[in-house]
């Protein structure tokens, strides 16, 4: 800055600069700007984005190529049911976290949760729901839909397109 007009305190390299008053610039030493990369440096890593109405949301974030990461919800109170968090890769959602905290897959019957070579090591679940309705199964070529459950001595299995229910012959071993 030269002449009569606002100060600038501190300042250094690569600081981005916000106003303090009508003629006091300040460069804030946890905003920078190198010409590729935004830093914020809170402490705590950090971004808090707002919509038109000053709401604690926002609508998209565009990472690297056309937009890995998004992160939607309604506009208006904080009390919308339409949050969520999208996984994208090159515009295709992959997963979905809802309004609920249900996470979703983001096509039907098309991921894998892990692979032969990268297990989850457990999965903890109350009643485990199968079915392969819309797809075959490589034994009959049918569907089925069933689900386990847990019982205090026994595991039982129903199935929900009949409603039979039967249970796991269960041998003790020693």
């Amino acid at each position: 800055l030269t002449g009569a007009g606002p100060t600038l305190t501190n300042g250094a390299d690569n600081r981005v600069v916000t106003a303090s008053s009508a003629n006091a610039l300040n460069g804030e030493a946890n905003l920078t700007f190198d010409g590729s990369i935004l830093n914020i440096n809170a402490g705590v890593p950090s971004l808090k984005l707002t919509d038109s109405d000053g709401g604690p949301c926002f609508h998209e974030i565009k990472g690297p190529g056309n937009g890995d990461l998004r992160i939607s919800c309604d506009v208006g109170d904080s009390s919308s049911s339409g949050s969520e968090i999208q996984f994208l890769i090159h515009d295709s959602t992959k997963a979905t976290i809802d309004s609920s905290g249900h996470l979703l897959p983001g096509t039907d019957n098309a991921s894998d949760l892990g692979s032969s070579s990268k297990r989850w090591r457990n999965i903890y679940s109350a009643d485990l729901k199968l079915s392969n309705k819309g797809s075959a199964n490589d034994v009959d070529n049918t569907w089925g839909d069933y689900t386990i459950q847990e019982g205090e001595s026994d595991l039982f299995l129903i199935n929900n397109r009949s409603g039979k229910k039967y249970k796991f012959n269960l041998t003790e071993i020693k």
